[in-house]
């Protein structure tokens, strides 16, 4: 029991901490096992007009732009599954219940707001994140089906999520059945959805006390026999020169960046000879791949890329491979722009089979760099 006058040790953790909560606490627990142990704040920033197809494909900035809603939901998700583990705790407190006002953050999609709360400033609209806690911490009969908001998709297959306290919960695409699952941890997923071009109607029902609840979300998805758009290392996707590019998805390996100064405060360096700098403002580095959705047919593949640190420059270059055949033997970008951070891009041609195109990425001299990739019909 917490008696008045105990010390307390507190903890504050923020949109960045998805598998460091745990131990921390651990650590601080077995050095002061006798003492309280209070968690504050956790939780993130979610900005309902900006929207992930995979939270985990890019930083998000912890005090500025873009917050998706989806990154703010997988921080609570992790938070909460690591504070309910461990009893040992004191309390918790989620940072926050409301959005609210404040002269100094410029962040997610607003100006003078802290984007943490669950609830929009206004009152109005409950974000995501809510109803993962409603399911969790309550007995109220709930369904919730998530990014609701993602009207019109970057993707024609998206991994579909939603939050239920219900034992198994169903799922259909435009009067389709796509599977029923269960909810471990309140969290229902149907990975890798294919959506017809155009209107989607996506429909969860679940039986709950012996009583049947439902819920709907309507999304527009893109054609991909048009092509596929991919905003590399980048969390939010957006339109860019005519085409919606979505956030960083369809990868494996590698490690998601942003372009950014030595000064925080300051504003990232610029990218030379590009109409789209905001393409080259976030990149994923290593040795990775893709394996990309796509309906069957020839393509002209076009992969953008630069120089970030010409410390690197000098001795970075790489092979990129479509379906295991080698279609660049050395891409090296600092020599192919004549210099760091200046756009560089190359295109091949490829061939989509079984619904898919493989496009790795292997460093020859240093790790491969990618800023994005443009899949267009030939």
């Amino acid at each position: 029991m917490l008696r008045f006058g105990e010390p307390v040790f507190d903890i504050v953790l923020g949109a960045g901490a998805l598998d460091g909560v745990g131990p921390a606490l651990d650590a601080l627990h077995a050095k002061h096992p006798e003492l309280p142990i209070g968690l504050s704040e956790y939780g993130a920033g979610g900005a309902l007009t900006q929207h992930s197809d995979n939270p985990l494909g890019g930083p998000a900035a912890a005090y500025g732009r873009p917050q998706p809603e989806e990154f703010q939901s997988l921080v609570i998700e992790e938070n909460w599954k690591q504070i309910r583990a461990r009893p040992y705790l004191a309390a918790s407190w989620l940072w926050n219940l409301f959005d609210f006002a404040t002269t100094m953050r410029n962040e997610g999609d607003a100006t003078d707001i802290n984007t943490k709360g669950l609830v929009s400033y206004d009152r109005k609209t409950r974000k995501d994140a809510f109803y993962f806690l409603k399911a969790s911490w309550t007995d109220t009969p709930t369904l919730h089906l998530n990014s609701r908001r993602y009207v019109d998709r970057a993707y024609a297959v998206a991994d579909v999520r939603a939050y239920s306290n219900a034992d198994r919960v169903s799922l259909s695409v435009n009067g389709k059945p796509v599977g029923e699952v269960s909810c471990p941890d309140r969290i229902c997923a149907w990975p890798g959805v294919v959506l017809a071009p155009g209107p989607n109607h996506v429909v969860a029902t679940a039986t709950i006390g012996g009583k049947q609840i439902s819920d709907a979300v309507d999304w527009n998805a893109p054609d991909p026999r048009k092509g596929v758009f991919i905003d590399v290392g980048a969390i939010a996707g957006s339109v860019m020169g005519g085409d919606r590019y979505g956030s960083d998805n369809f990868f494996r390996g590698g490690t998601a960046k942003v372009l950014s100064s030595r000064n925080p405060m300051a504003p990232p360096p610029k990218v030379e000879g590009t109409d789209m700098p905001a393409l080259f403002g976030s990149y994923r580095e290593g040795q990775f791949s893709y394996d990309v959705p796509l309906p069957d047919g020839s393509w002209t593949v076009t992969i953008a890329s630069f120089e970030p640190e010409a410390a690197k420059g000098a001795g970075r270059s790489f092979q990129v491979l479509a379906n295991g055949q080698s279609v660049i033997e050395r891409f090296a970008p600092m020599e192919a722009g004549g210099g760091a951070r200046k756009a560089v891009l190359r295109s091949f041609g490829a061939h989509s089979s079984g619904g898919h195109l493989i496009l790795e990425f292997k460093p020859v001299g240093g790790d491969a760099v990618v800023a994005g990739i443009s899949i267009r019909p030939s």
